[in-house]
């Protein structure tokens, strides 16, 4: 069985459809773990307004962020597998099959990812091209791991062995991924599997922030790899990131050439009552 962990908060405006995407998969050997994160607005009656007993709500007492609300799913998660979720993204159809197939056929794969749909008010923008890099390769160094979090399934162990960082609102799977890199071994499949809501604006300071921890992650990794030469490499990134942030100019490279695929998918999946 899977549990899919799916923490919220104050998501009215896309928490049905992020719900209905995991309720409507091909592979329906599931539970659904729903963390309300002390939502302020209708998020609550919007998740109670479906009725299927795969779904498990918890709400917690105060707004406790992601990295709290995860490892508590995480603890009473039943599945041998887990998938991460959030409440503004939408999992195509066939996610977890594939996901579940491939960690079946690649035992010694502990963790696998997925490229990205990014859209925009109902709009389909593009897809993520990333890729994996090893902490050898100067490409490791110079983006974020291409492991992009809300695609995550692992088997249980991984999540039972490296848990969030309870103390980080931001940046975590990054965080996580730095501090288990060397004992787990991870995978991407080209095809993307999640729809990510990208807002309009960008909140600069909130990218700042994420950026600001990212580096610190990368500064620790560091001491502790003895990856020293790497260091004017980390500052160099961390400056030039920020610095692009600031401007408003995108960091990740998308795709664009399969926009009206994705975007009659999005359509059909999403309900726009």
């Amino acid at each position: 069985m899977i549990s899919v962990i799916l923490p919220t908060y104050n998501n009215e405006r896309t928490i049905f459809n992020s719900i209905k995407s995991i309720l409507n998969q091909s592979h329906q050997d599931f539970e659904l773990i729903v963390i309300n994160d002390c939502s302020t607005d209708k998020t609550k009656q919007i998740i109670n307004s479906f009725d299927d007993n795969r779904i498990i709500y918890l709400e917690n007492d105060k707004n406790i962020g992601r990295s709290k609300s995860r490892n508590i799913a995480i603890k009473i998660a039943k599945g041998d597998f887990i998938a991460v979720m959030d409440g503004d993204d939408i999992s195509v159809p066939n996610r977890l099959s594939k996901q579940l197939k491939y960690l079946i056929e690649n035992p010694k794969i502990d963790l696998v990812a997925s490229n990205i749909i990014f859209f925009t008010d109902d709009k389909v923008k593009g897809i993520s091209n990333v890729k994996i890099h090893g902490p050898k390769n100067l490409n490791f160094f110079l983006r974020p791991i291409g492991l992009p979090h809300v695609t995550w399934m692992a088997r249980k162990d991984f999540f039972v062995n490296f848990k969030y960082d309870p103390s980080l609102l931001v940046t975590i799977d990054q965080d996580l991924l730095l501090r288990s890199f060397k004992s787990f071994k991870c995978s991407l499949l080209e095809e993307p599997l999640v729809f990510v809501n990208e807002p309009k604006k960008i909140k600069i300071n909130h990218k700042l922030k994420q950026i600001y921890v990212l580096f610190l992650a990368r500064l620790k990794f560091m001491y502790i790899n003895k990856f020293f030469h790497f260091l004017p490499i980390i500052i160099f990134i961390f400056l030039i990131s920020s610095i692009c942030y600031i401007l408003g100019i995108r960091t990740n490279k998308i795709i664009t050439n399969s926009n009206q695929q994705y975007q009659n998918l999005y359509n059909k999946m999403v309900d726009k009552n």
